[in-house]
């Protein structure tokens, strides 16, 4: 495995999901698959038969229907990009000066090998490299997302899509965050 330390998870909605595609994921180091259930509980029958085989650790069902609360989803505005599920934006503007981790700790790959900075920019603002062109490590501490980190070590959500996005971004990964912004403070000029 190459990376022994990392917690390799994948989520989808399972519209192309099969057995065997399910188990070449996992021969190849997936840890956690997430499936988002969109359309009720009759979908969770479907897959439990299609992972039968699959460590029941290994994957978990997101309930996406209904009562979002009761399921412990937060939604969220996807940086700006839905605008009809109520956030205002002083739920935008009240996050002014708070850090955000998932740059820290989280890497959004498109289909195409396209790493978003974010997994909310769903407006796909900042691709900060391409997996399919360059190792792992040259994108995840590339220019691009080092600076976007540096600002968001700051507080500094000024930046679009930050600036319009409704997530606060602390509840998970404090542990990577600090980790990386350890990195950075040892570095001679890290708020270049």
């Amino acid at each position: 495995m190459y990376l022994p330390q990392a917690t390799i998870e994948c989520n989808t909605n399972g519209d192309k999901l099969t057995t065997e595609y399910a188990n070449t994921l996992y021969e190849r180091g997936l840890d956690l698959l997430y499936i988002n259930l969109y359309d009720g509980i009759e979908q969770m029958d479907e897959f439990e038969e299609m992972l039968k085989d699959v460590d029941e650790s290994k994957y978990k069902f997101r309930m996406h229907w209904g009562d979002f609360e009761k399921h412990g989803l937060i939604l969220n505005n996807r940086s700006g990009v839905i605008d009809w599920i109520g956030i205002e934006d002083s739920d935008v503007n009240s996050l002014k000066g708070k850090p955000c981790h998932y740059p820290f700790y989280k890497m959004f790959v498109d289909w195409n090998g396209d790493v978003l900075f974010c997994s909310n920019d769903w407006g796909r603002e900042h691709v900060v490299g391409n997996l399919m062109q360059q190792s792992l490590r040259d994108v995840w501490f590339s220019k691009p997302m080092n600076a976007i980190r540096k600002k968001l070590i700051k507080g500094d959500r000024s930046q679009s899509p930050c600036n319009k996005c409704s997530v606060d971004g602390t509840l998970f990964g404090k542990p990577s965050y600090d980790l990386i912004k350890e990195y950075y403070e040892s570095q001679r000029s890290w708020t270049d």
